[in-house]
């Protein structure tokens, strides 16, 4: 990603998410100008967080074990206490990885 379109994309998100924060901002800068001092700003902070900090979309390596397919795969999350954990799942062959401990079944004869 470039400066510019980083710099575009944080002040599109700024304006509008300005009013969920009651905040008003100010008129002449609600539109994104990389030519003016505001623009020139932005993209300079853009290009130093850029260099500094590898802000690069990362993905999850994924292989099926079954087929080999590296396709994203489904991922599927559970935060109940007693049955926390995650499965995945290949949206190739639908082959089903991870752990999900499932609670045991309870005696219904106490």
């Amino acid at each position: 990603m470039n400066p510019l379109k980083l710099a575009a994309l944080l002040h599109e998100a700024y304006e509008r998410l300005a009013p969920t924060y009651k905040y008003e901002t100010r008129p002449e800068t609600r539109e994104f100008r990389p030519a003016s001092p505001n623009g020139q700003l932005m993209i300079a902070v853009c290009q130093e967080l850029l260099d500094q900090y590898d802000l690069t979309p990362k993905k999850a390596a994924f292989e099926c074990q079954r087929c080999g397919s590296n396709r994203e795969p489904l991922v599927t999350f559970c935060t109940a206490p007693e049955i926390a954990g995650t499965m995945t799942t290949c949206l190739s062959c639908g082959q089903v990885q991870g752990q999900w401990p499932y609670p045991e079944t309870p005696n219904e004869n106490p």
